[in-house]
Formats: structure tokens, sequence, C-alpha cells
């Protein structure tokens, strides 16, 4: 089942300094039903003017679990290294119509309000699925993602 995931802005800031690789860690329970193939769409909200926007899809090559205690949770979804992208933020549309438009509830006056503790992560539709991937077509990849040791590891 595919996944919307909410990346805090400064999380989303600090990741992109340091070099976005092709896992996502999370401690949601939503995370524990994707599977090989799932799309994990993720969408942040951009500092500078306020609008949230698409900022990656992680296609599901594996779901592993963290240590106990890990930091960054509970969960890891390695992303497919060929189909996996990150979008540049710095130039994406708008995707708070589209997003609030999705099956899943996003009452918050604040589209992220709705994306808090352990809902951070959504199941959405494949419905859903489709008109985020339509909404993607056409966006700029953000190319400075990483392959670390991990995922290189992992795609083996």
């Amino acid at each position: 089942m595919p996944l919307l995931f909410y990346w805090q802005p400064g999380n989303y800031i600090r990741d992109r300094e340091f070099g976005f690789g092709f896992h996502f860690n999370q401690n949601s329970p939503a995370m524990a039903t994707a599977r090989p193939g799932d799309s994990v769409w993720a969408f942040t909200r951009r500092l500078r003017d306020g609008v949230y926007v698409l900022d990656a899809e992680l296609v599901v090559r594996a779901l592993t679990r963290n240590p106990p205690n890990y930091r960054y949770g509970r969960y890891r979804i390695w992303g497919d290294l060929h189909r996996s992208r990150y979008f540049d933020v710095d130039c994406g549309p708008n995707a708070e119509p589209l997003i609030r438009a999705l099956s899943i509830r996003t009452r918050a006056l604040r589209l992220g309000q709705s994306f808090q503790g352990a809902r951070a992560v959504r199941q959405v539709s494949e419905a859903d699925h489709r008109l985020l991937s339509h909404f993607a077509l056409d966006l700029p990849v953000y190319p400075h993602a990483a392959i670390y040791p991990e995922d290189e590891f992992e795609a083996r």
C-alpha cells in the first residue's frame, strides 16, 4: 500500500545538507505496511514561502527494523536505487491542494499538523498514488542524492 510522509522542514533541510540517501527511517506503524514495489511519497514545507511541496518518492525495495531505541525510528524503508527520486523543492509547485484532495483526512489549518506523531506517515489509496504520480511526472529531480554503502549493499 502506498504511503505519504510529512518530512518536517528542519529535518528535511538537515538531511539535504548532509546528503540524501535512498532510505527513510520512521517510527510510525504505517511504515510496517510497506511492501516491495510500493511508493513512499514525502512532502515538506518550503521555508522561504511556506508552500507545501513534494520532495521524494521512494519505491520500496525492502523494509527492515532498526535496533531498539534507534533515534530515527523503528522502521527503515530501503528505496530502489533506480526508481526512487528526490524532487527539487526549491522550484516545486504547491502540492497542498492535491494532498488535501486525497482520500486521507487533512483537516488541520496547517497541512503539516495533520501529519504528526504516529500519523506522520499515512496510508493512501491506489487512486491517491496515481494522482501523486501524475502530479510528479514533470517535477524537477534534485540531483544530489547520495548512494551510501548500506544502500548499495541492500540493492544487491
